[in-house]
């Protein structure tokens, strides 16, 4: 009984689907590293007033459900799979401002930078699931995304946070942005792997809807 209510819990998604949410995955493992701590990074450490950094965290929020429509029309012309590419591309390297942030306004630019790339992130990955999946799978695949996503962040949190040491915090913030760096480029890898399987092709087949831009040429 037991065997069976495990197996139950198999979604049996199309294996490009799979190696997305595993691209997800190490996205939320990047995410995990850096923003649970920044509210204590930019308070205990670069001395912002508390309010302010929580502002500034906060940011990073509104800016991604505001870049989200944006990014959708982008992917309408462009294709899930390229605003994909390029949402990674612009993370990496703006992961990697935080260690430089010694003001609000900087704090404030960084935050708004990666709101924008987790908007264009998210946009692109759900549309791609929608596109490799028929209706009946899209519940499964959409929630495991979230599934996916909450236990990313909860790693890399748990991650750092056995690492940190107050007496050192900018060591850990910096190992921590570094990380997310290396997380992203990482999961660039995924994506391009993800590519090979010929994704395009699975589109086709899987999803008679598919949105302009992934179609096959």
């Amino acid at each position: 009984m037991v065997g069976r209510y495990i197996r139950a819990l198999n979604p049996r998604l199309p294996r490009a689907v799979q190696m997305l949410q595993l691209g997800g995955l190490f996205n939320a493992v990047g995410n995990g590293l850096v923003l649970p701590f920044a509210l204590i990074y930019l308070h205990n450490v670069r001395d912002i007033p508390l309010g302010t950094a929580g502002l500034i965290v906060a940011t990073n929020a509104f800016v991604s459900l505001a870049a989200g429509p944006w990014f959708g029309s982008l992917v309408d012309r462009a294709g899930g799979r390229r605003m994909l590419a390029v949402a990674l591309v612009f993370l990496a390297p703006v992961f990697g401002l935080y260690p430089l942030v010694h003001d609000a306004w900087l704090g404030f630019a960084a935050a708004t930078l990666t709101g924008i790339g987790n908007g264009g992130f998210w946009a692109a990955q759900s549309t791609l699931i929608a596109g490799l999946t028929r209706p009946d799978e899209r519940p499964a695949a959409f929630a495991m995304q979230r599934v996916v996503m909450n236990l990313g962040i909860g790693l890399g949190g748990v991650d750092v946070g056995e690492r940190a040491d107050l007496q050192a915090p900018r060591a850990v913030t910096l190992g921590a942005d570094a990380g997310d760096v290396v997380v992203e480029a990482h999961d660039g890898a995924i994506y391009e792997r993800l590519e090979a399987t010929n994704l395009e092709h699975l589109e086709l087949h899987r999803a008679p809807s598919n949105l302009p831009g992934d179609r096959p040429r």
